[in-house]
């Protein structure tokens, strides 16, 4: 019915088609107007927060430990930046 537009997905459907497609749920949720637009700026971030969700636990600390060496790097190039 959502498909033919009789009726508006709602929570269950979106979680269900973003389970499916293996995507973060929020994606969905946008697109089917439940949740408000992004902040333009914001895209990667939330993204990346939505797959960070689905990882296991030992892929998250790989992650972490990736995202902690960039920001060394980062915060070796520019050592007068205040730190976020």
């Amino acid at each position: 019915m959502v498909m033919t537009g009789q009726r508006q997905p709602g929570p269950d459907f979106c979680n269900g088609v973003a389970r499916a497609l293996r995507i973060p749920p929020e994606r969905i949720f946008r697109l089917a107007g439940l949740l408000p637009p992004i902040i333009i700026g914001q895209e990667e971030e939330e993204e990346l927060l939505g797959y960070f969700h689905y990882l296991p636990t030992d892929d998250r600390c790989r992650l972490l430990t990736i995202a902690r060496a960039l920001h060394e790097e980062h915060a070796a190039y520019n050592p007068n930046e205040e730190e976020a």
